[in-house]
């Protein structure tokens, strides 16, 4: 069996476990009610056990269903030190950032690609199921400029290429964040004074953009297994 095809099996295990639980919790009501109504007594005794045996069916395929989520690893959850996902409220922004460094690093060589190089063009997978990083790495590479502020930095920005500018709001708004998006368009004129407004307008977002990036992560954990 291929990589591939084992990582999708494990991915899908956990629903097929709830799956389980699910029928097997309407076939004991069922059996409950059957039993109710049964007309002899061993009848009554042999849908009472066929009833405990649905419920432990139930139970155990909960028990494994939380087994597989918590030891399944999550890209943004998972300690490697612990061996485990961590709990949701222990997920901050240094986590997601941290991670996503090490993201950029996988699809990108250097920020000049990423800015130049078309990387937010990819159609190749490198965003994962339902493109799904594309959102985090336009706010990272925005974020990124924010958090050096240099000169440097900011010249990636005032001159990437049209297609980057559209292609990196197209991701804000598979995010939602249509806002965000428009204002880029509206204050990207490639250099002069419309791209310190630009500079101006970002590091004023820089909070947003921070939270932006944490919320999206929370939104949509179960696509980062």
């Amino acid at each position: 069996m291929s990589n591939e095809k084992q990582a999708t099996m494990k991915r899908l295990m956990p629903l097929a476990m709830l799956l389980i639980a699910l029928l097997s919790l309407i076939a004991a009501i069922v059996v409950i009610v059957s039993a109710v109504g049964a007309d002899a007594t061993y009848k009554k005794v042999l849908l009472g056990i066929s009833a405990v045996l649905f419920f432990v069916l139930m139970v155990l395929a909960l028990y494994y269903f939380y087994l597989t989520r918590e030891n399944d690893p999550n890209f943004f959850l998972y300690d490697q030190t612990l061996h485990k996902n961590l709990p949701v409220d222990q997920l901050t922004f240094s986590v997601v950032n941290e991670r996503m460094e090490f993201y950029l690093s996988l699809i990108s060589d250097s920020d000049e690609e990423l800015w130049q190089g078309g990387v937010l063009a990819k159609s190749d997978g490198s965003f994962g199921r339902d493109e799904i990083y594309r959102p985090l790495v336009a706010y990272k590479m925005l974020y990124d400029l924010t958090e050096r502020d240099d000169d440097v930095q900011w010249r990636l920005l005032e001159f990437a290429e049209t297609t980057t500018i559209r292609l990196l709001t197209r991701a804000l708004k598979q995010s939602g964040d249509g806002e965000m998006a428009r204002a880029i368009v509206e204050l990207y004129k490639g250099e002069g004074e419309e791209g310190e407004n630009l500079r101006d307008f970002l590091m004023g977002n820089r909070k947003y953009l921070r939270g932006r990036m944490l919320r999206y992560v929370k939104q949509n954990l179960d696509y980062f297994y």
